[in-house]
């Protein structure tokens, strides 16, 4: 048996008077296939921007093969030979032309 790949255990991520998270757990086992899903509002982006690292939990572990600890990172994560990466996007008011210029 293999540890888990990413485990997340009792997340908690706020903003302001809004609970994005309230104690998310869950494992990701090595060949798993996993789905998050849910409706509008019920926080899937923002778990996903915990586990990238663009946010940090107020609560909480992401611990990644067992040594990483993504909770303790100040800056997004970044393993991109092991498939991870990310990107901040930045939101400008532009036209379609503004764009090709």
């Amino acid at each position: 048996m293999f540890p888990p790949l990413l485990d997340i255990s009792h997340l908690v991520l706020r903003f302001g008077g809004v609970t994005a998270l309230q104690d998310v757990s869950f494992s990701v086992e090595t060949g798993a296939l996993n789905a998050i899903i849910g409706p509008n509002g019920a926080g899937k982006t923002s778990l996903l921007n915990c586990v990238s690292g663009v946010y940090r939990p107020q609560q909480g572990r992401i611990v990644f093969i067992e040594v990483h600890e993504l909770t303790t990172r100040r800056t997004g994560f970044w393993l991109r030979s092991d498939g991870f990466g990310h990107a901040h996007l930045r939101l400008t008011r532009q036209t379609a032309g503004d764009s090709v210029r």
